[in-house]
């Protein structure tokens, strides 16, 4: 490798091109290394130290609302939240288990025959404790409503 070649200094935002060149019958490279910087949160090696956006602060984030909400983090200022929501699992017990934001809005208790489609999930359970309350105790001798 001569006189006149291409050569280059520093690594990563750093890096700068430059030629060799002979002085006093020494072989050297006239780049100079950039400057590094504080690193951010853009897939290059801003402080010059062979790694990438290793130095970024996390900060929390969230994907899905009720009982699908699930945390996560993210690089700061970056737009991508690595949360994944949980999947709805719809039951009437006081939760947003259907991930809506609203509480067993309209859950029906068709399933357990307490219920029609068209009976509020509230109502449902207020009429599944009075049987169980009726039968005396949680589920012992209640029967469908006929």
């Amino acid at each position: 490798m001569g006189d006149g070649q291409a050569c280059g200094a520093g690594i990563g935002a750093c890096q700068q091109a430059g030629v060799r060149r002979c002085a006093g019958g020494v072989l050297t490279c006239d780049a100079v290394p950039g400057a590094p910087e504080v690193e951010a949160c853009n897939g290059a090696d801003d402080d010059c130290d062979g790694l990438t956006d290793e130095d970024v602060p996390v900060e929390p984030c969230f994907a899905g609302v009720g009982a699908c909400r699930q945390a996560g983090a993210r690089q700061a200022g970056g737009l991508v939240c690595q949360a994944v929501a949980g999947a709805p699992r719809p039951d009437c017990n006081g939760l947003d288990d259907d991930c809506d934001g609203q509480l067993d809005e309209d859950l029906a208790l068709k399933s357990a025959g307490l219920a029609s489609a068209s009976t509020p999930c509230r109502a449902a359970t207020a009429r599944t404790r009075r049987l169980r309350s009726l039968a005396g105790g949680a589920g012992r001798g209640v029967q469908r409503p006929g």
